[in-house]
């Protein structure tokens, strides 16, 4: 009753005026949150208008001087287009020109009639839209969230709070055309960044090297070559892996970098890693799987084969509570959280860490060849010619060395591939119907892991599994009746994996010495301690 009192309260109470829209820019070139919303009113392109056109035309043309008209689409989404279909773009082409390319004058005519498309595409979508307008109590970021949708933005709730600000309407119910006009200015004012994300966005561009003898009218340039750097200092190494998978993501003006530019490559980025995660969370909440099911899947698409303790820990960390259910805003967080630690446990990563700087002592890079040395003595050398690839595909800033972020994401795909035969191996043995002593070691051997006896022993033990009846304690574990237990798969993977880390280690203690050959010398060596001088005839009399 109360809550029907204040909506009929706040029916009738007069509406009060928007905020007046900010003349601020972000940056050269940006426009301002006022001249955005000027756009959906105005034909008129001024010269701020026609030097972006010009900064991104040249961004995607080989000489300068021309672009190709199948590249059109992926011009004007960098131009903040949203509405224009690729048969849109195909139709207006055709008005245009006859060829399969396009000169700057044709490009600006072309832009004059995509600009009245996509004025009248906003107009479709706001009749189409309907939001709850009666009902203030509903959250304004569902209604912005919804209608982005439509535009296929997808927006988490933290940056539709953070525009809200910058449009000036943070206390407003956004369920009118006029607030969502003002909502989409301020996110092609601010290219979809929050404030914080910006000054970021600018920190990393100011530490990219200077193209000489470069400053127009759109301000400093950087070298084309250091724009991967400079969003890798903003993003990391996976931004920058989803920067090198976009198809145009090699185009960028050869003439300098502006920031301008920086941001709607930023920009671009962001929208493909939102929209994958998106499409992964939708898919994934049909599947009826429970909550940690859930996040397992959303990570394998991305290249993070998490086992399940590994998600518990994540969302621990998180603050995730294990219940779900799975929203888009916690797939994006748990996304970003996974990709911060590359899918390691804070032990195993500590762990990793630790290696690497007793490798490159105390040094912040490691030399490719100390990198294979590495690999060797955590026991994960292979073929020399795959290390090397991996190795280059790792090395984001190109200098031939890999610093400990690089190392880390090295470790991560090498982990993937040993996921892959860990999985092979107990699928082919079916490890998880029945288990013995001898299909261990075949699975381990499949898995290139050739281990001793005793330490299996002791392995298993520690995770309560009786080796010599083969009878298995573990919580993973599937008993069959008639049959000895199965291990899960998360079970198999805790063993060979460690497997995999302690015998390197006692191969080390043991100087490659099998089992049975340590235990021959030390029969041979005695309890007692020897003199130095029988050393050498003890050593002959062993051959």
């Amino acid at each position: 009753m109360q809550i029907a009192v204040q909506r009929i309260r706040r029916r009738h109470k007069p509406k009060k005026k928007i905020a007046c829209p900010t003349t601020i820019r972000v940056g050269r070139l940006l426009p301002s949150v006022q001249e955005c919303l000027n756009k959906f009113w105005s034909d008129e392109v001024n010269s701020d208008d026609l030097l972006r056109m010009r900064v991104v035309f040249r961004s995607m043309s080989e000489d300068g001087l021309h672009v190709l008209c199948d590249d059109l689409p992926e011009l004007m989404m960098r131009c903040g287009f949203h509405t224009l279909s690729e048969e849109k773009c195909k139709k207006l082409v055709q008005e245009v020109t006859v060829f399969d390319y396009m000169d700057f004058q044709d490009f600006t005519d072309f832009s004059e009639k995509a600009i009245l498309e996509e004025r009248k595409g906003y107009r479709q979508l706001l009749k189409t839209w309907e939001p709850n307008s009666c009902d203030n109590f509903v959250d304004p970021v569902d209604n912005v969230k919804s209608f982005m949708k439509m535009l296929k933005v997808i927006c988490t709730r933290k940056s539709v709070l953070d525009i809200l600000d910058v449009a000036g309407l943070k206390d407003e119910p956004c369920n009118s055309p006029q607030e969502m006009l003002r909502f989409l200015a301020a996110y092609q004012a601010c290219e979809g960044f929050s404030k914080q994300e910006v000054s970021s966005l600018r920190a990393a561009f100011k530490s990219c090297e200077e193209k000489p003898h470069a400053v127009g009218p759109e301000g400093r340039l950087i070298d084309p070559k250091s724009l991967s750097f400079g969003l890798l200092r903003f993003g990391g190494i996976y931004f920058v892996e989803a920067w090198r998978a976009m198809k145009h993501y090699q185009k960028a003006s050869a003439a300098g970098v502006s920031f301008y530019e920086f941001l709607v490559c930023a920009r671009r980025v962001r929208e493909t890693q939102l929209q994958q995660v998106a499409e992964y969370v939708e898919t994934i909440c049909g599947e009826g799987e429970n909550f940690i099911e859930e996040l397992r899947s959303l990570c394998r698409p991305l290249g993070f084969t998490l086992q399940k303790v590994e998600v518990v820990e994540i969302c621990q960390e998180k603050g995730i509570g294990l219940d779900g259910p799975l929203s888009l805003d916690c797939a994006w967080d748990f996304a970003e959280h996974v990709r911060s630690c590359h899918g390691f446990r804070k032990a195993e990563q500590a762990e990793l860490v630790q290696s690497f700087l007793k490798f490159s002592q105390g040094e912040a890079e490691l030399a490719v060849l100390k990198i294979l040395e590495l690999l060797n003595w955590l026991g994960l050398g292979g073929a020399l010619e795959e290390a090397h690839q991996m190795l280059r595909q790792v090395d984001f800033n190109d200098n031939g060395v890999l610093d400990e972020t690089e190392f880390l994401r090295l470790m991560r795909l090498q982990k993937e591939r040993n996921l892959v035969s860990y999985t092979s191996a107990y699928c082919r043995l079916h490890l998880g119907d029945a288990i013995t002593r001898s299909r261990i070691f075949a699975a381990l051997a499949e898995c290139d892991i050739f281990t001793e006896n005793h330490l299996l022993e002791v392995i298993t033990l520690k995770h309560g599994i009786k080796t010599a009846s083969v009878n298995f304690s573990h919580a993973g574990v599937r008993r069959g009746s008639g049959k000895q237990p199965g291990i899960s798969w998360d079970t198999w993977v805790i063993l060979a994996e460690e497997a995999r880390k302690v015998t390197p280690v006692w191969k080390r203690r043991s100087a490659s010495f099998k089992e049975a050959e340590v235990s021959e010398l030390r029969k041979a060596f005695g309890a007692e301690e020897v003199p130095v001088s029988d050393l050498i005839w003890m050593l002959l009399d062993s051959g």
